[in-house]
């Protein structure tokens, strides 16, 4: 069995669990966005990945009050 791998930030595009670890939002959290369409995300195969400068984005974006 393969060993689990620290998330790589400069990775454009992570599993759900690794885009949880590097924003400090929950898993769950995670996930409910993404099968709701509020969190950019691609489907490879069975797995999602978030595309994290576009959700990083977001998030500067929703935790300034919009203004850029």
């Amino acid at each position: 069995m393969a060993r689990p791998r620290k998330p790589d930030p400069a990775a454009p595009y992570q599993p759900l669990r690794a885009a949880a670890e590097l924003t400090g939002l929950s898993l769950y959290y995670i996930r409910n966005g993404v099968k709701a369409g509020t969190i950019p995300a691609i489907r490879m195969g069975r797995d999602w990945r978030v595309n994290m400068p576009v959700f990083l984005a977001q998030l500067e974006a929703a935790s300034t009050g919009g203004q850029a």
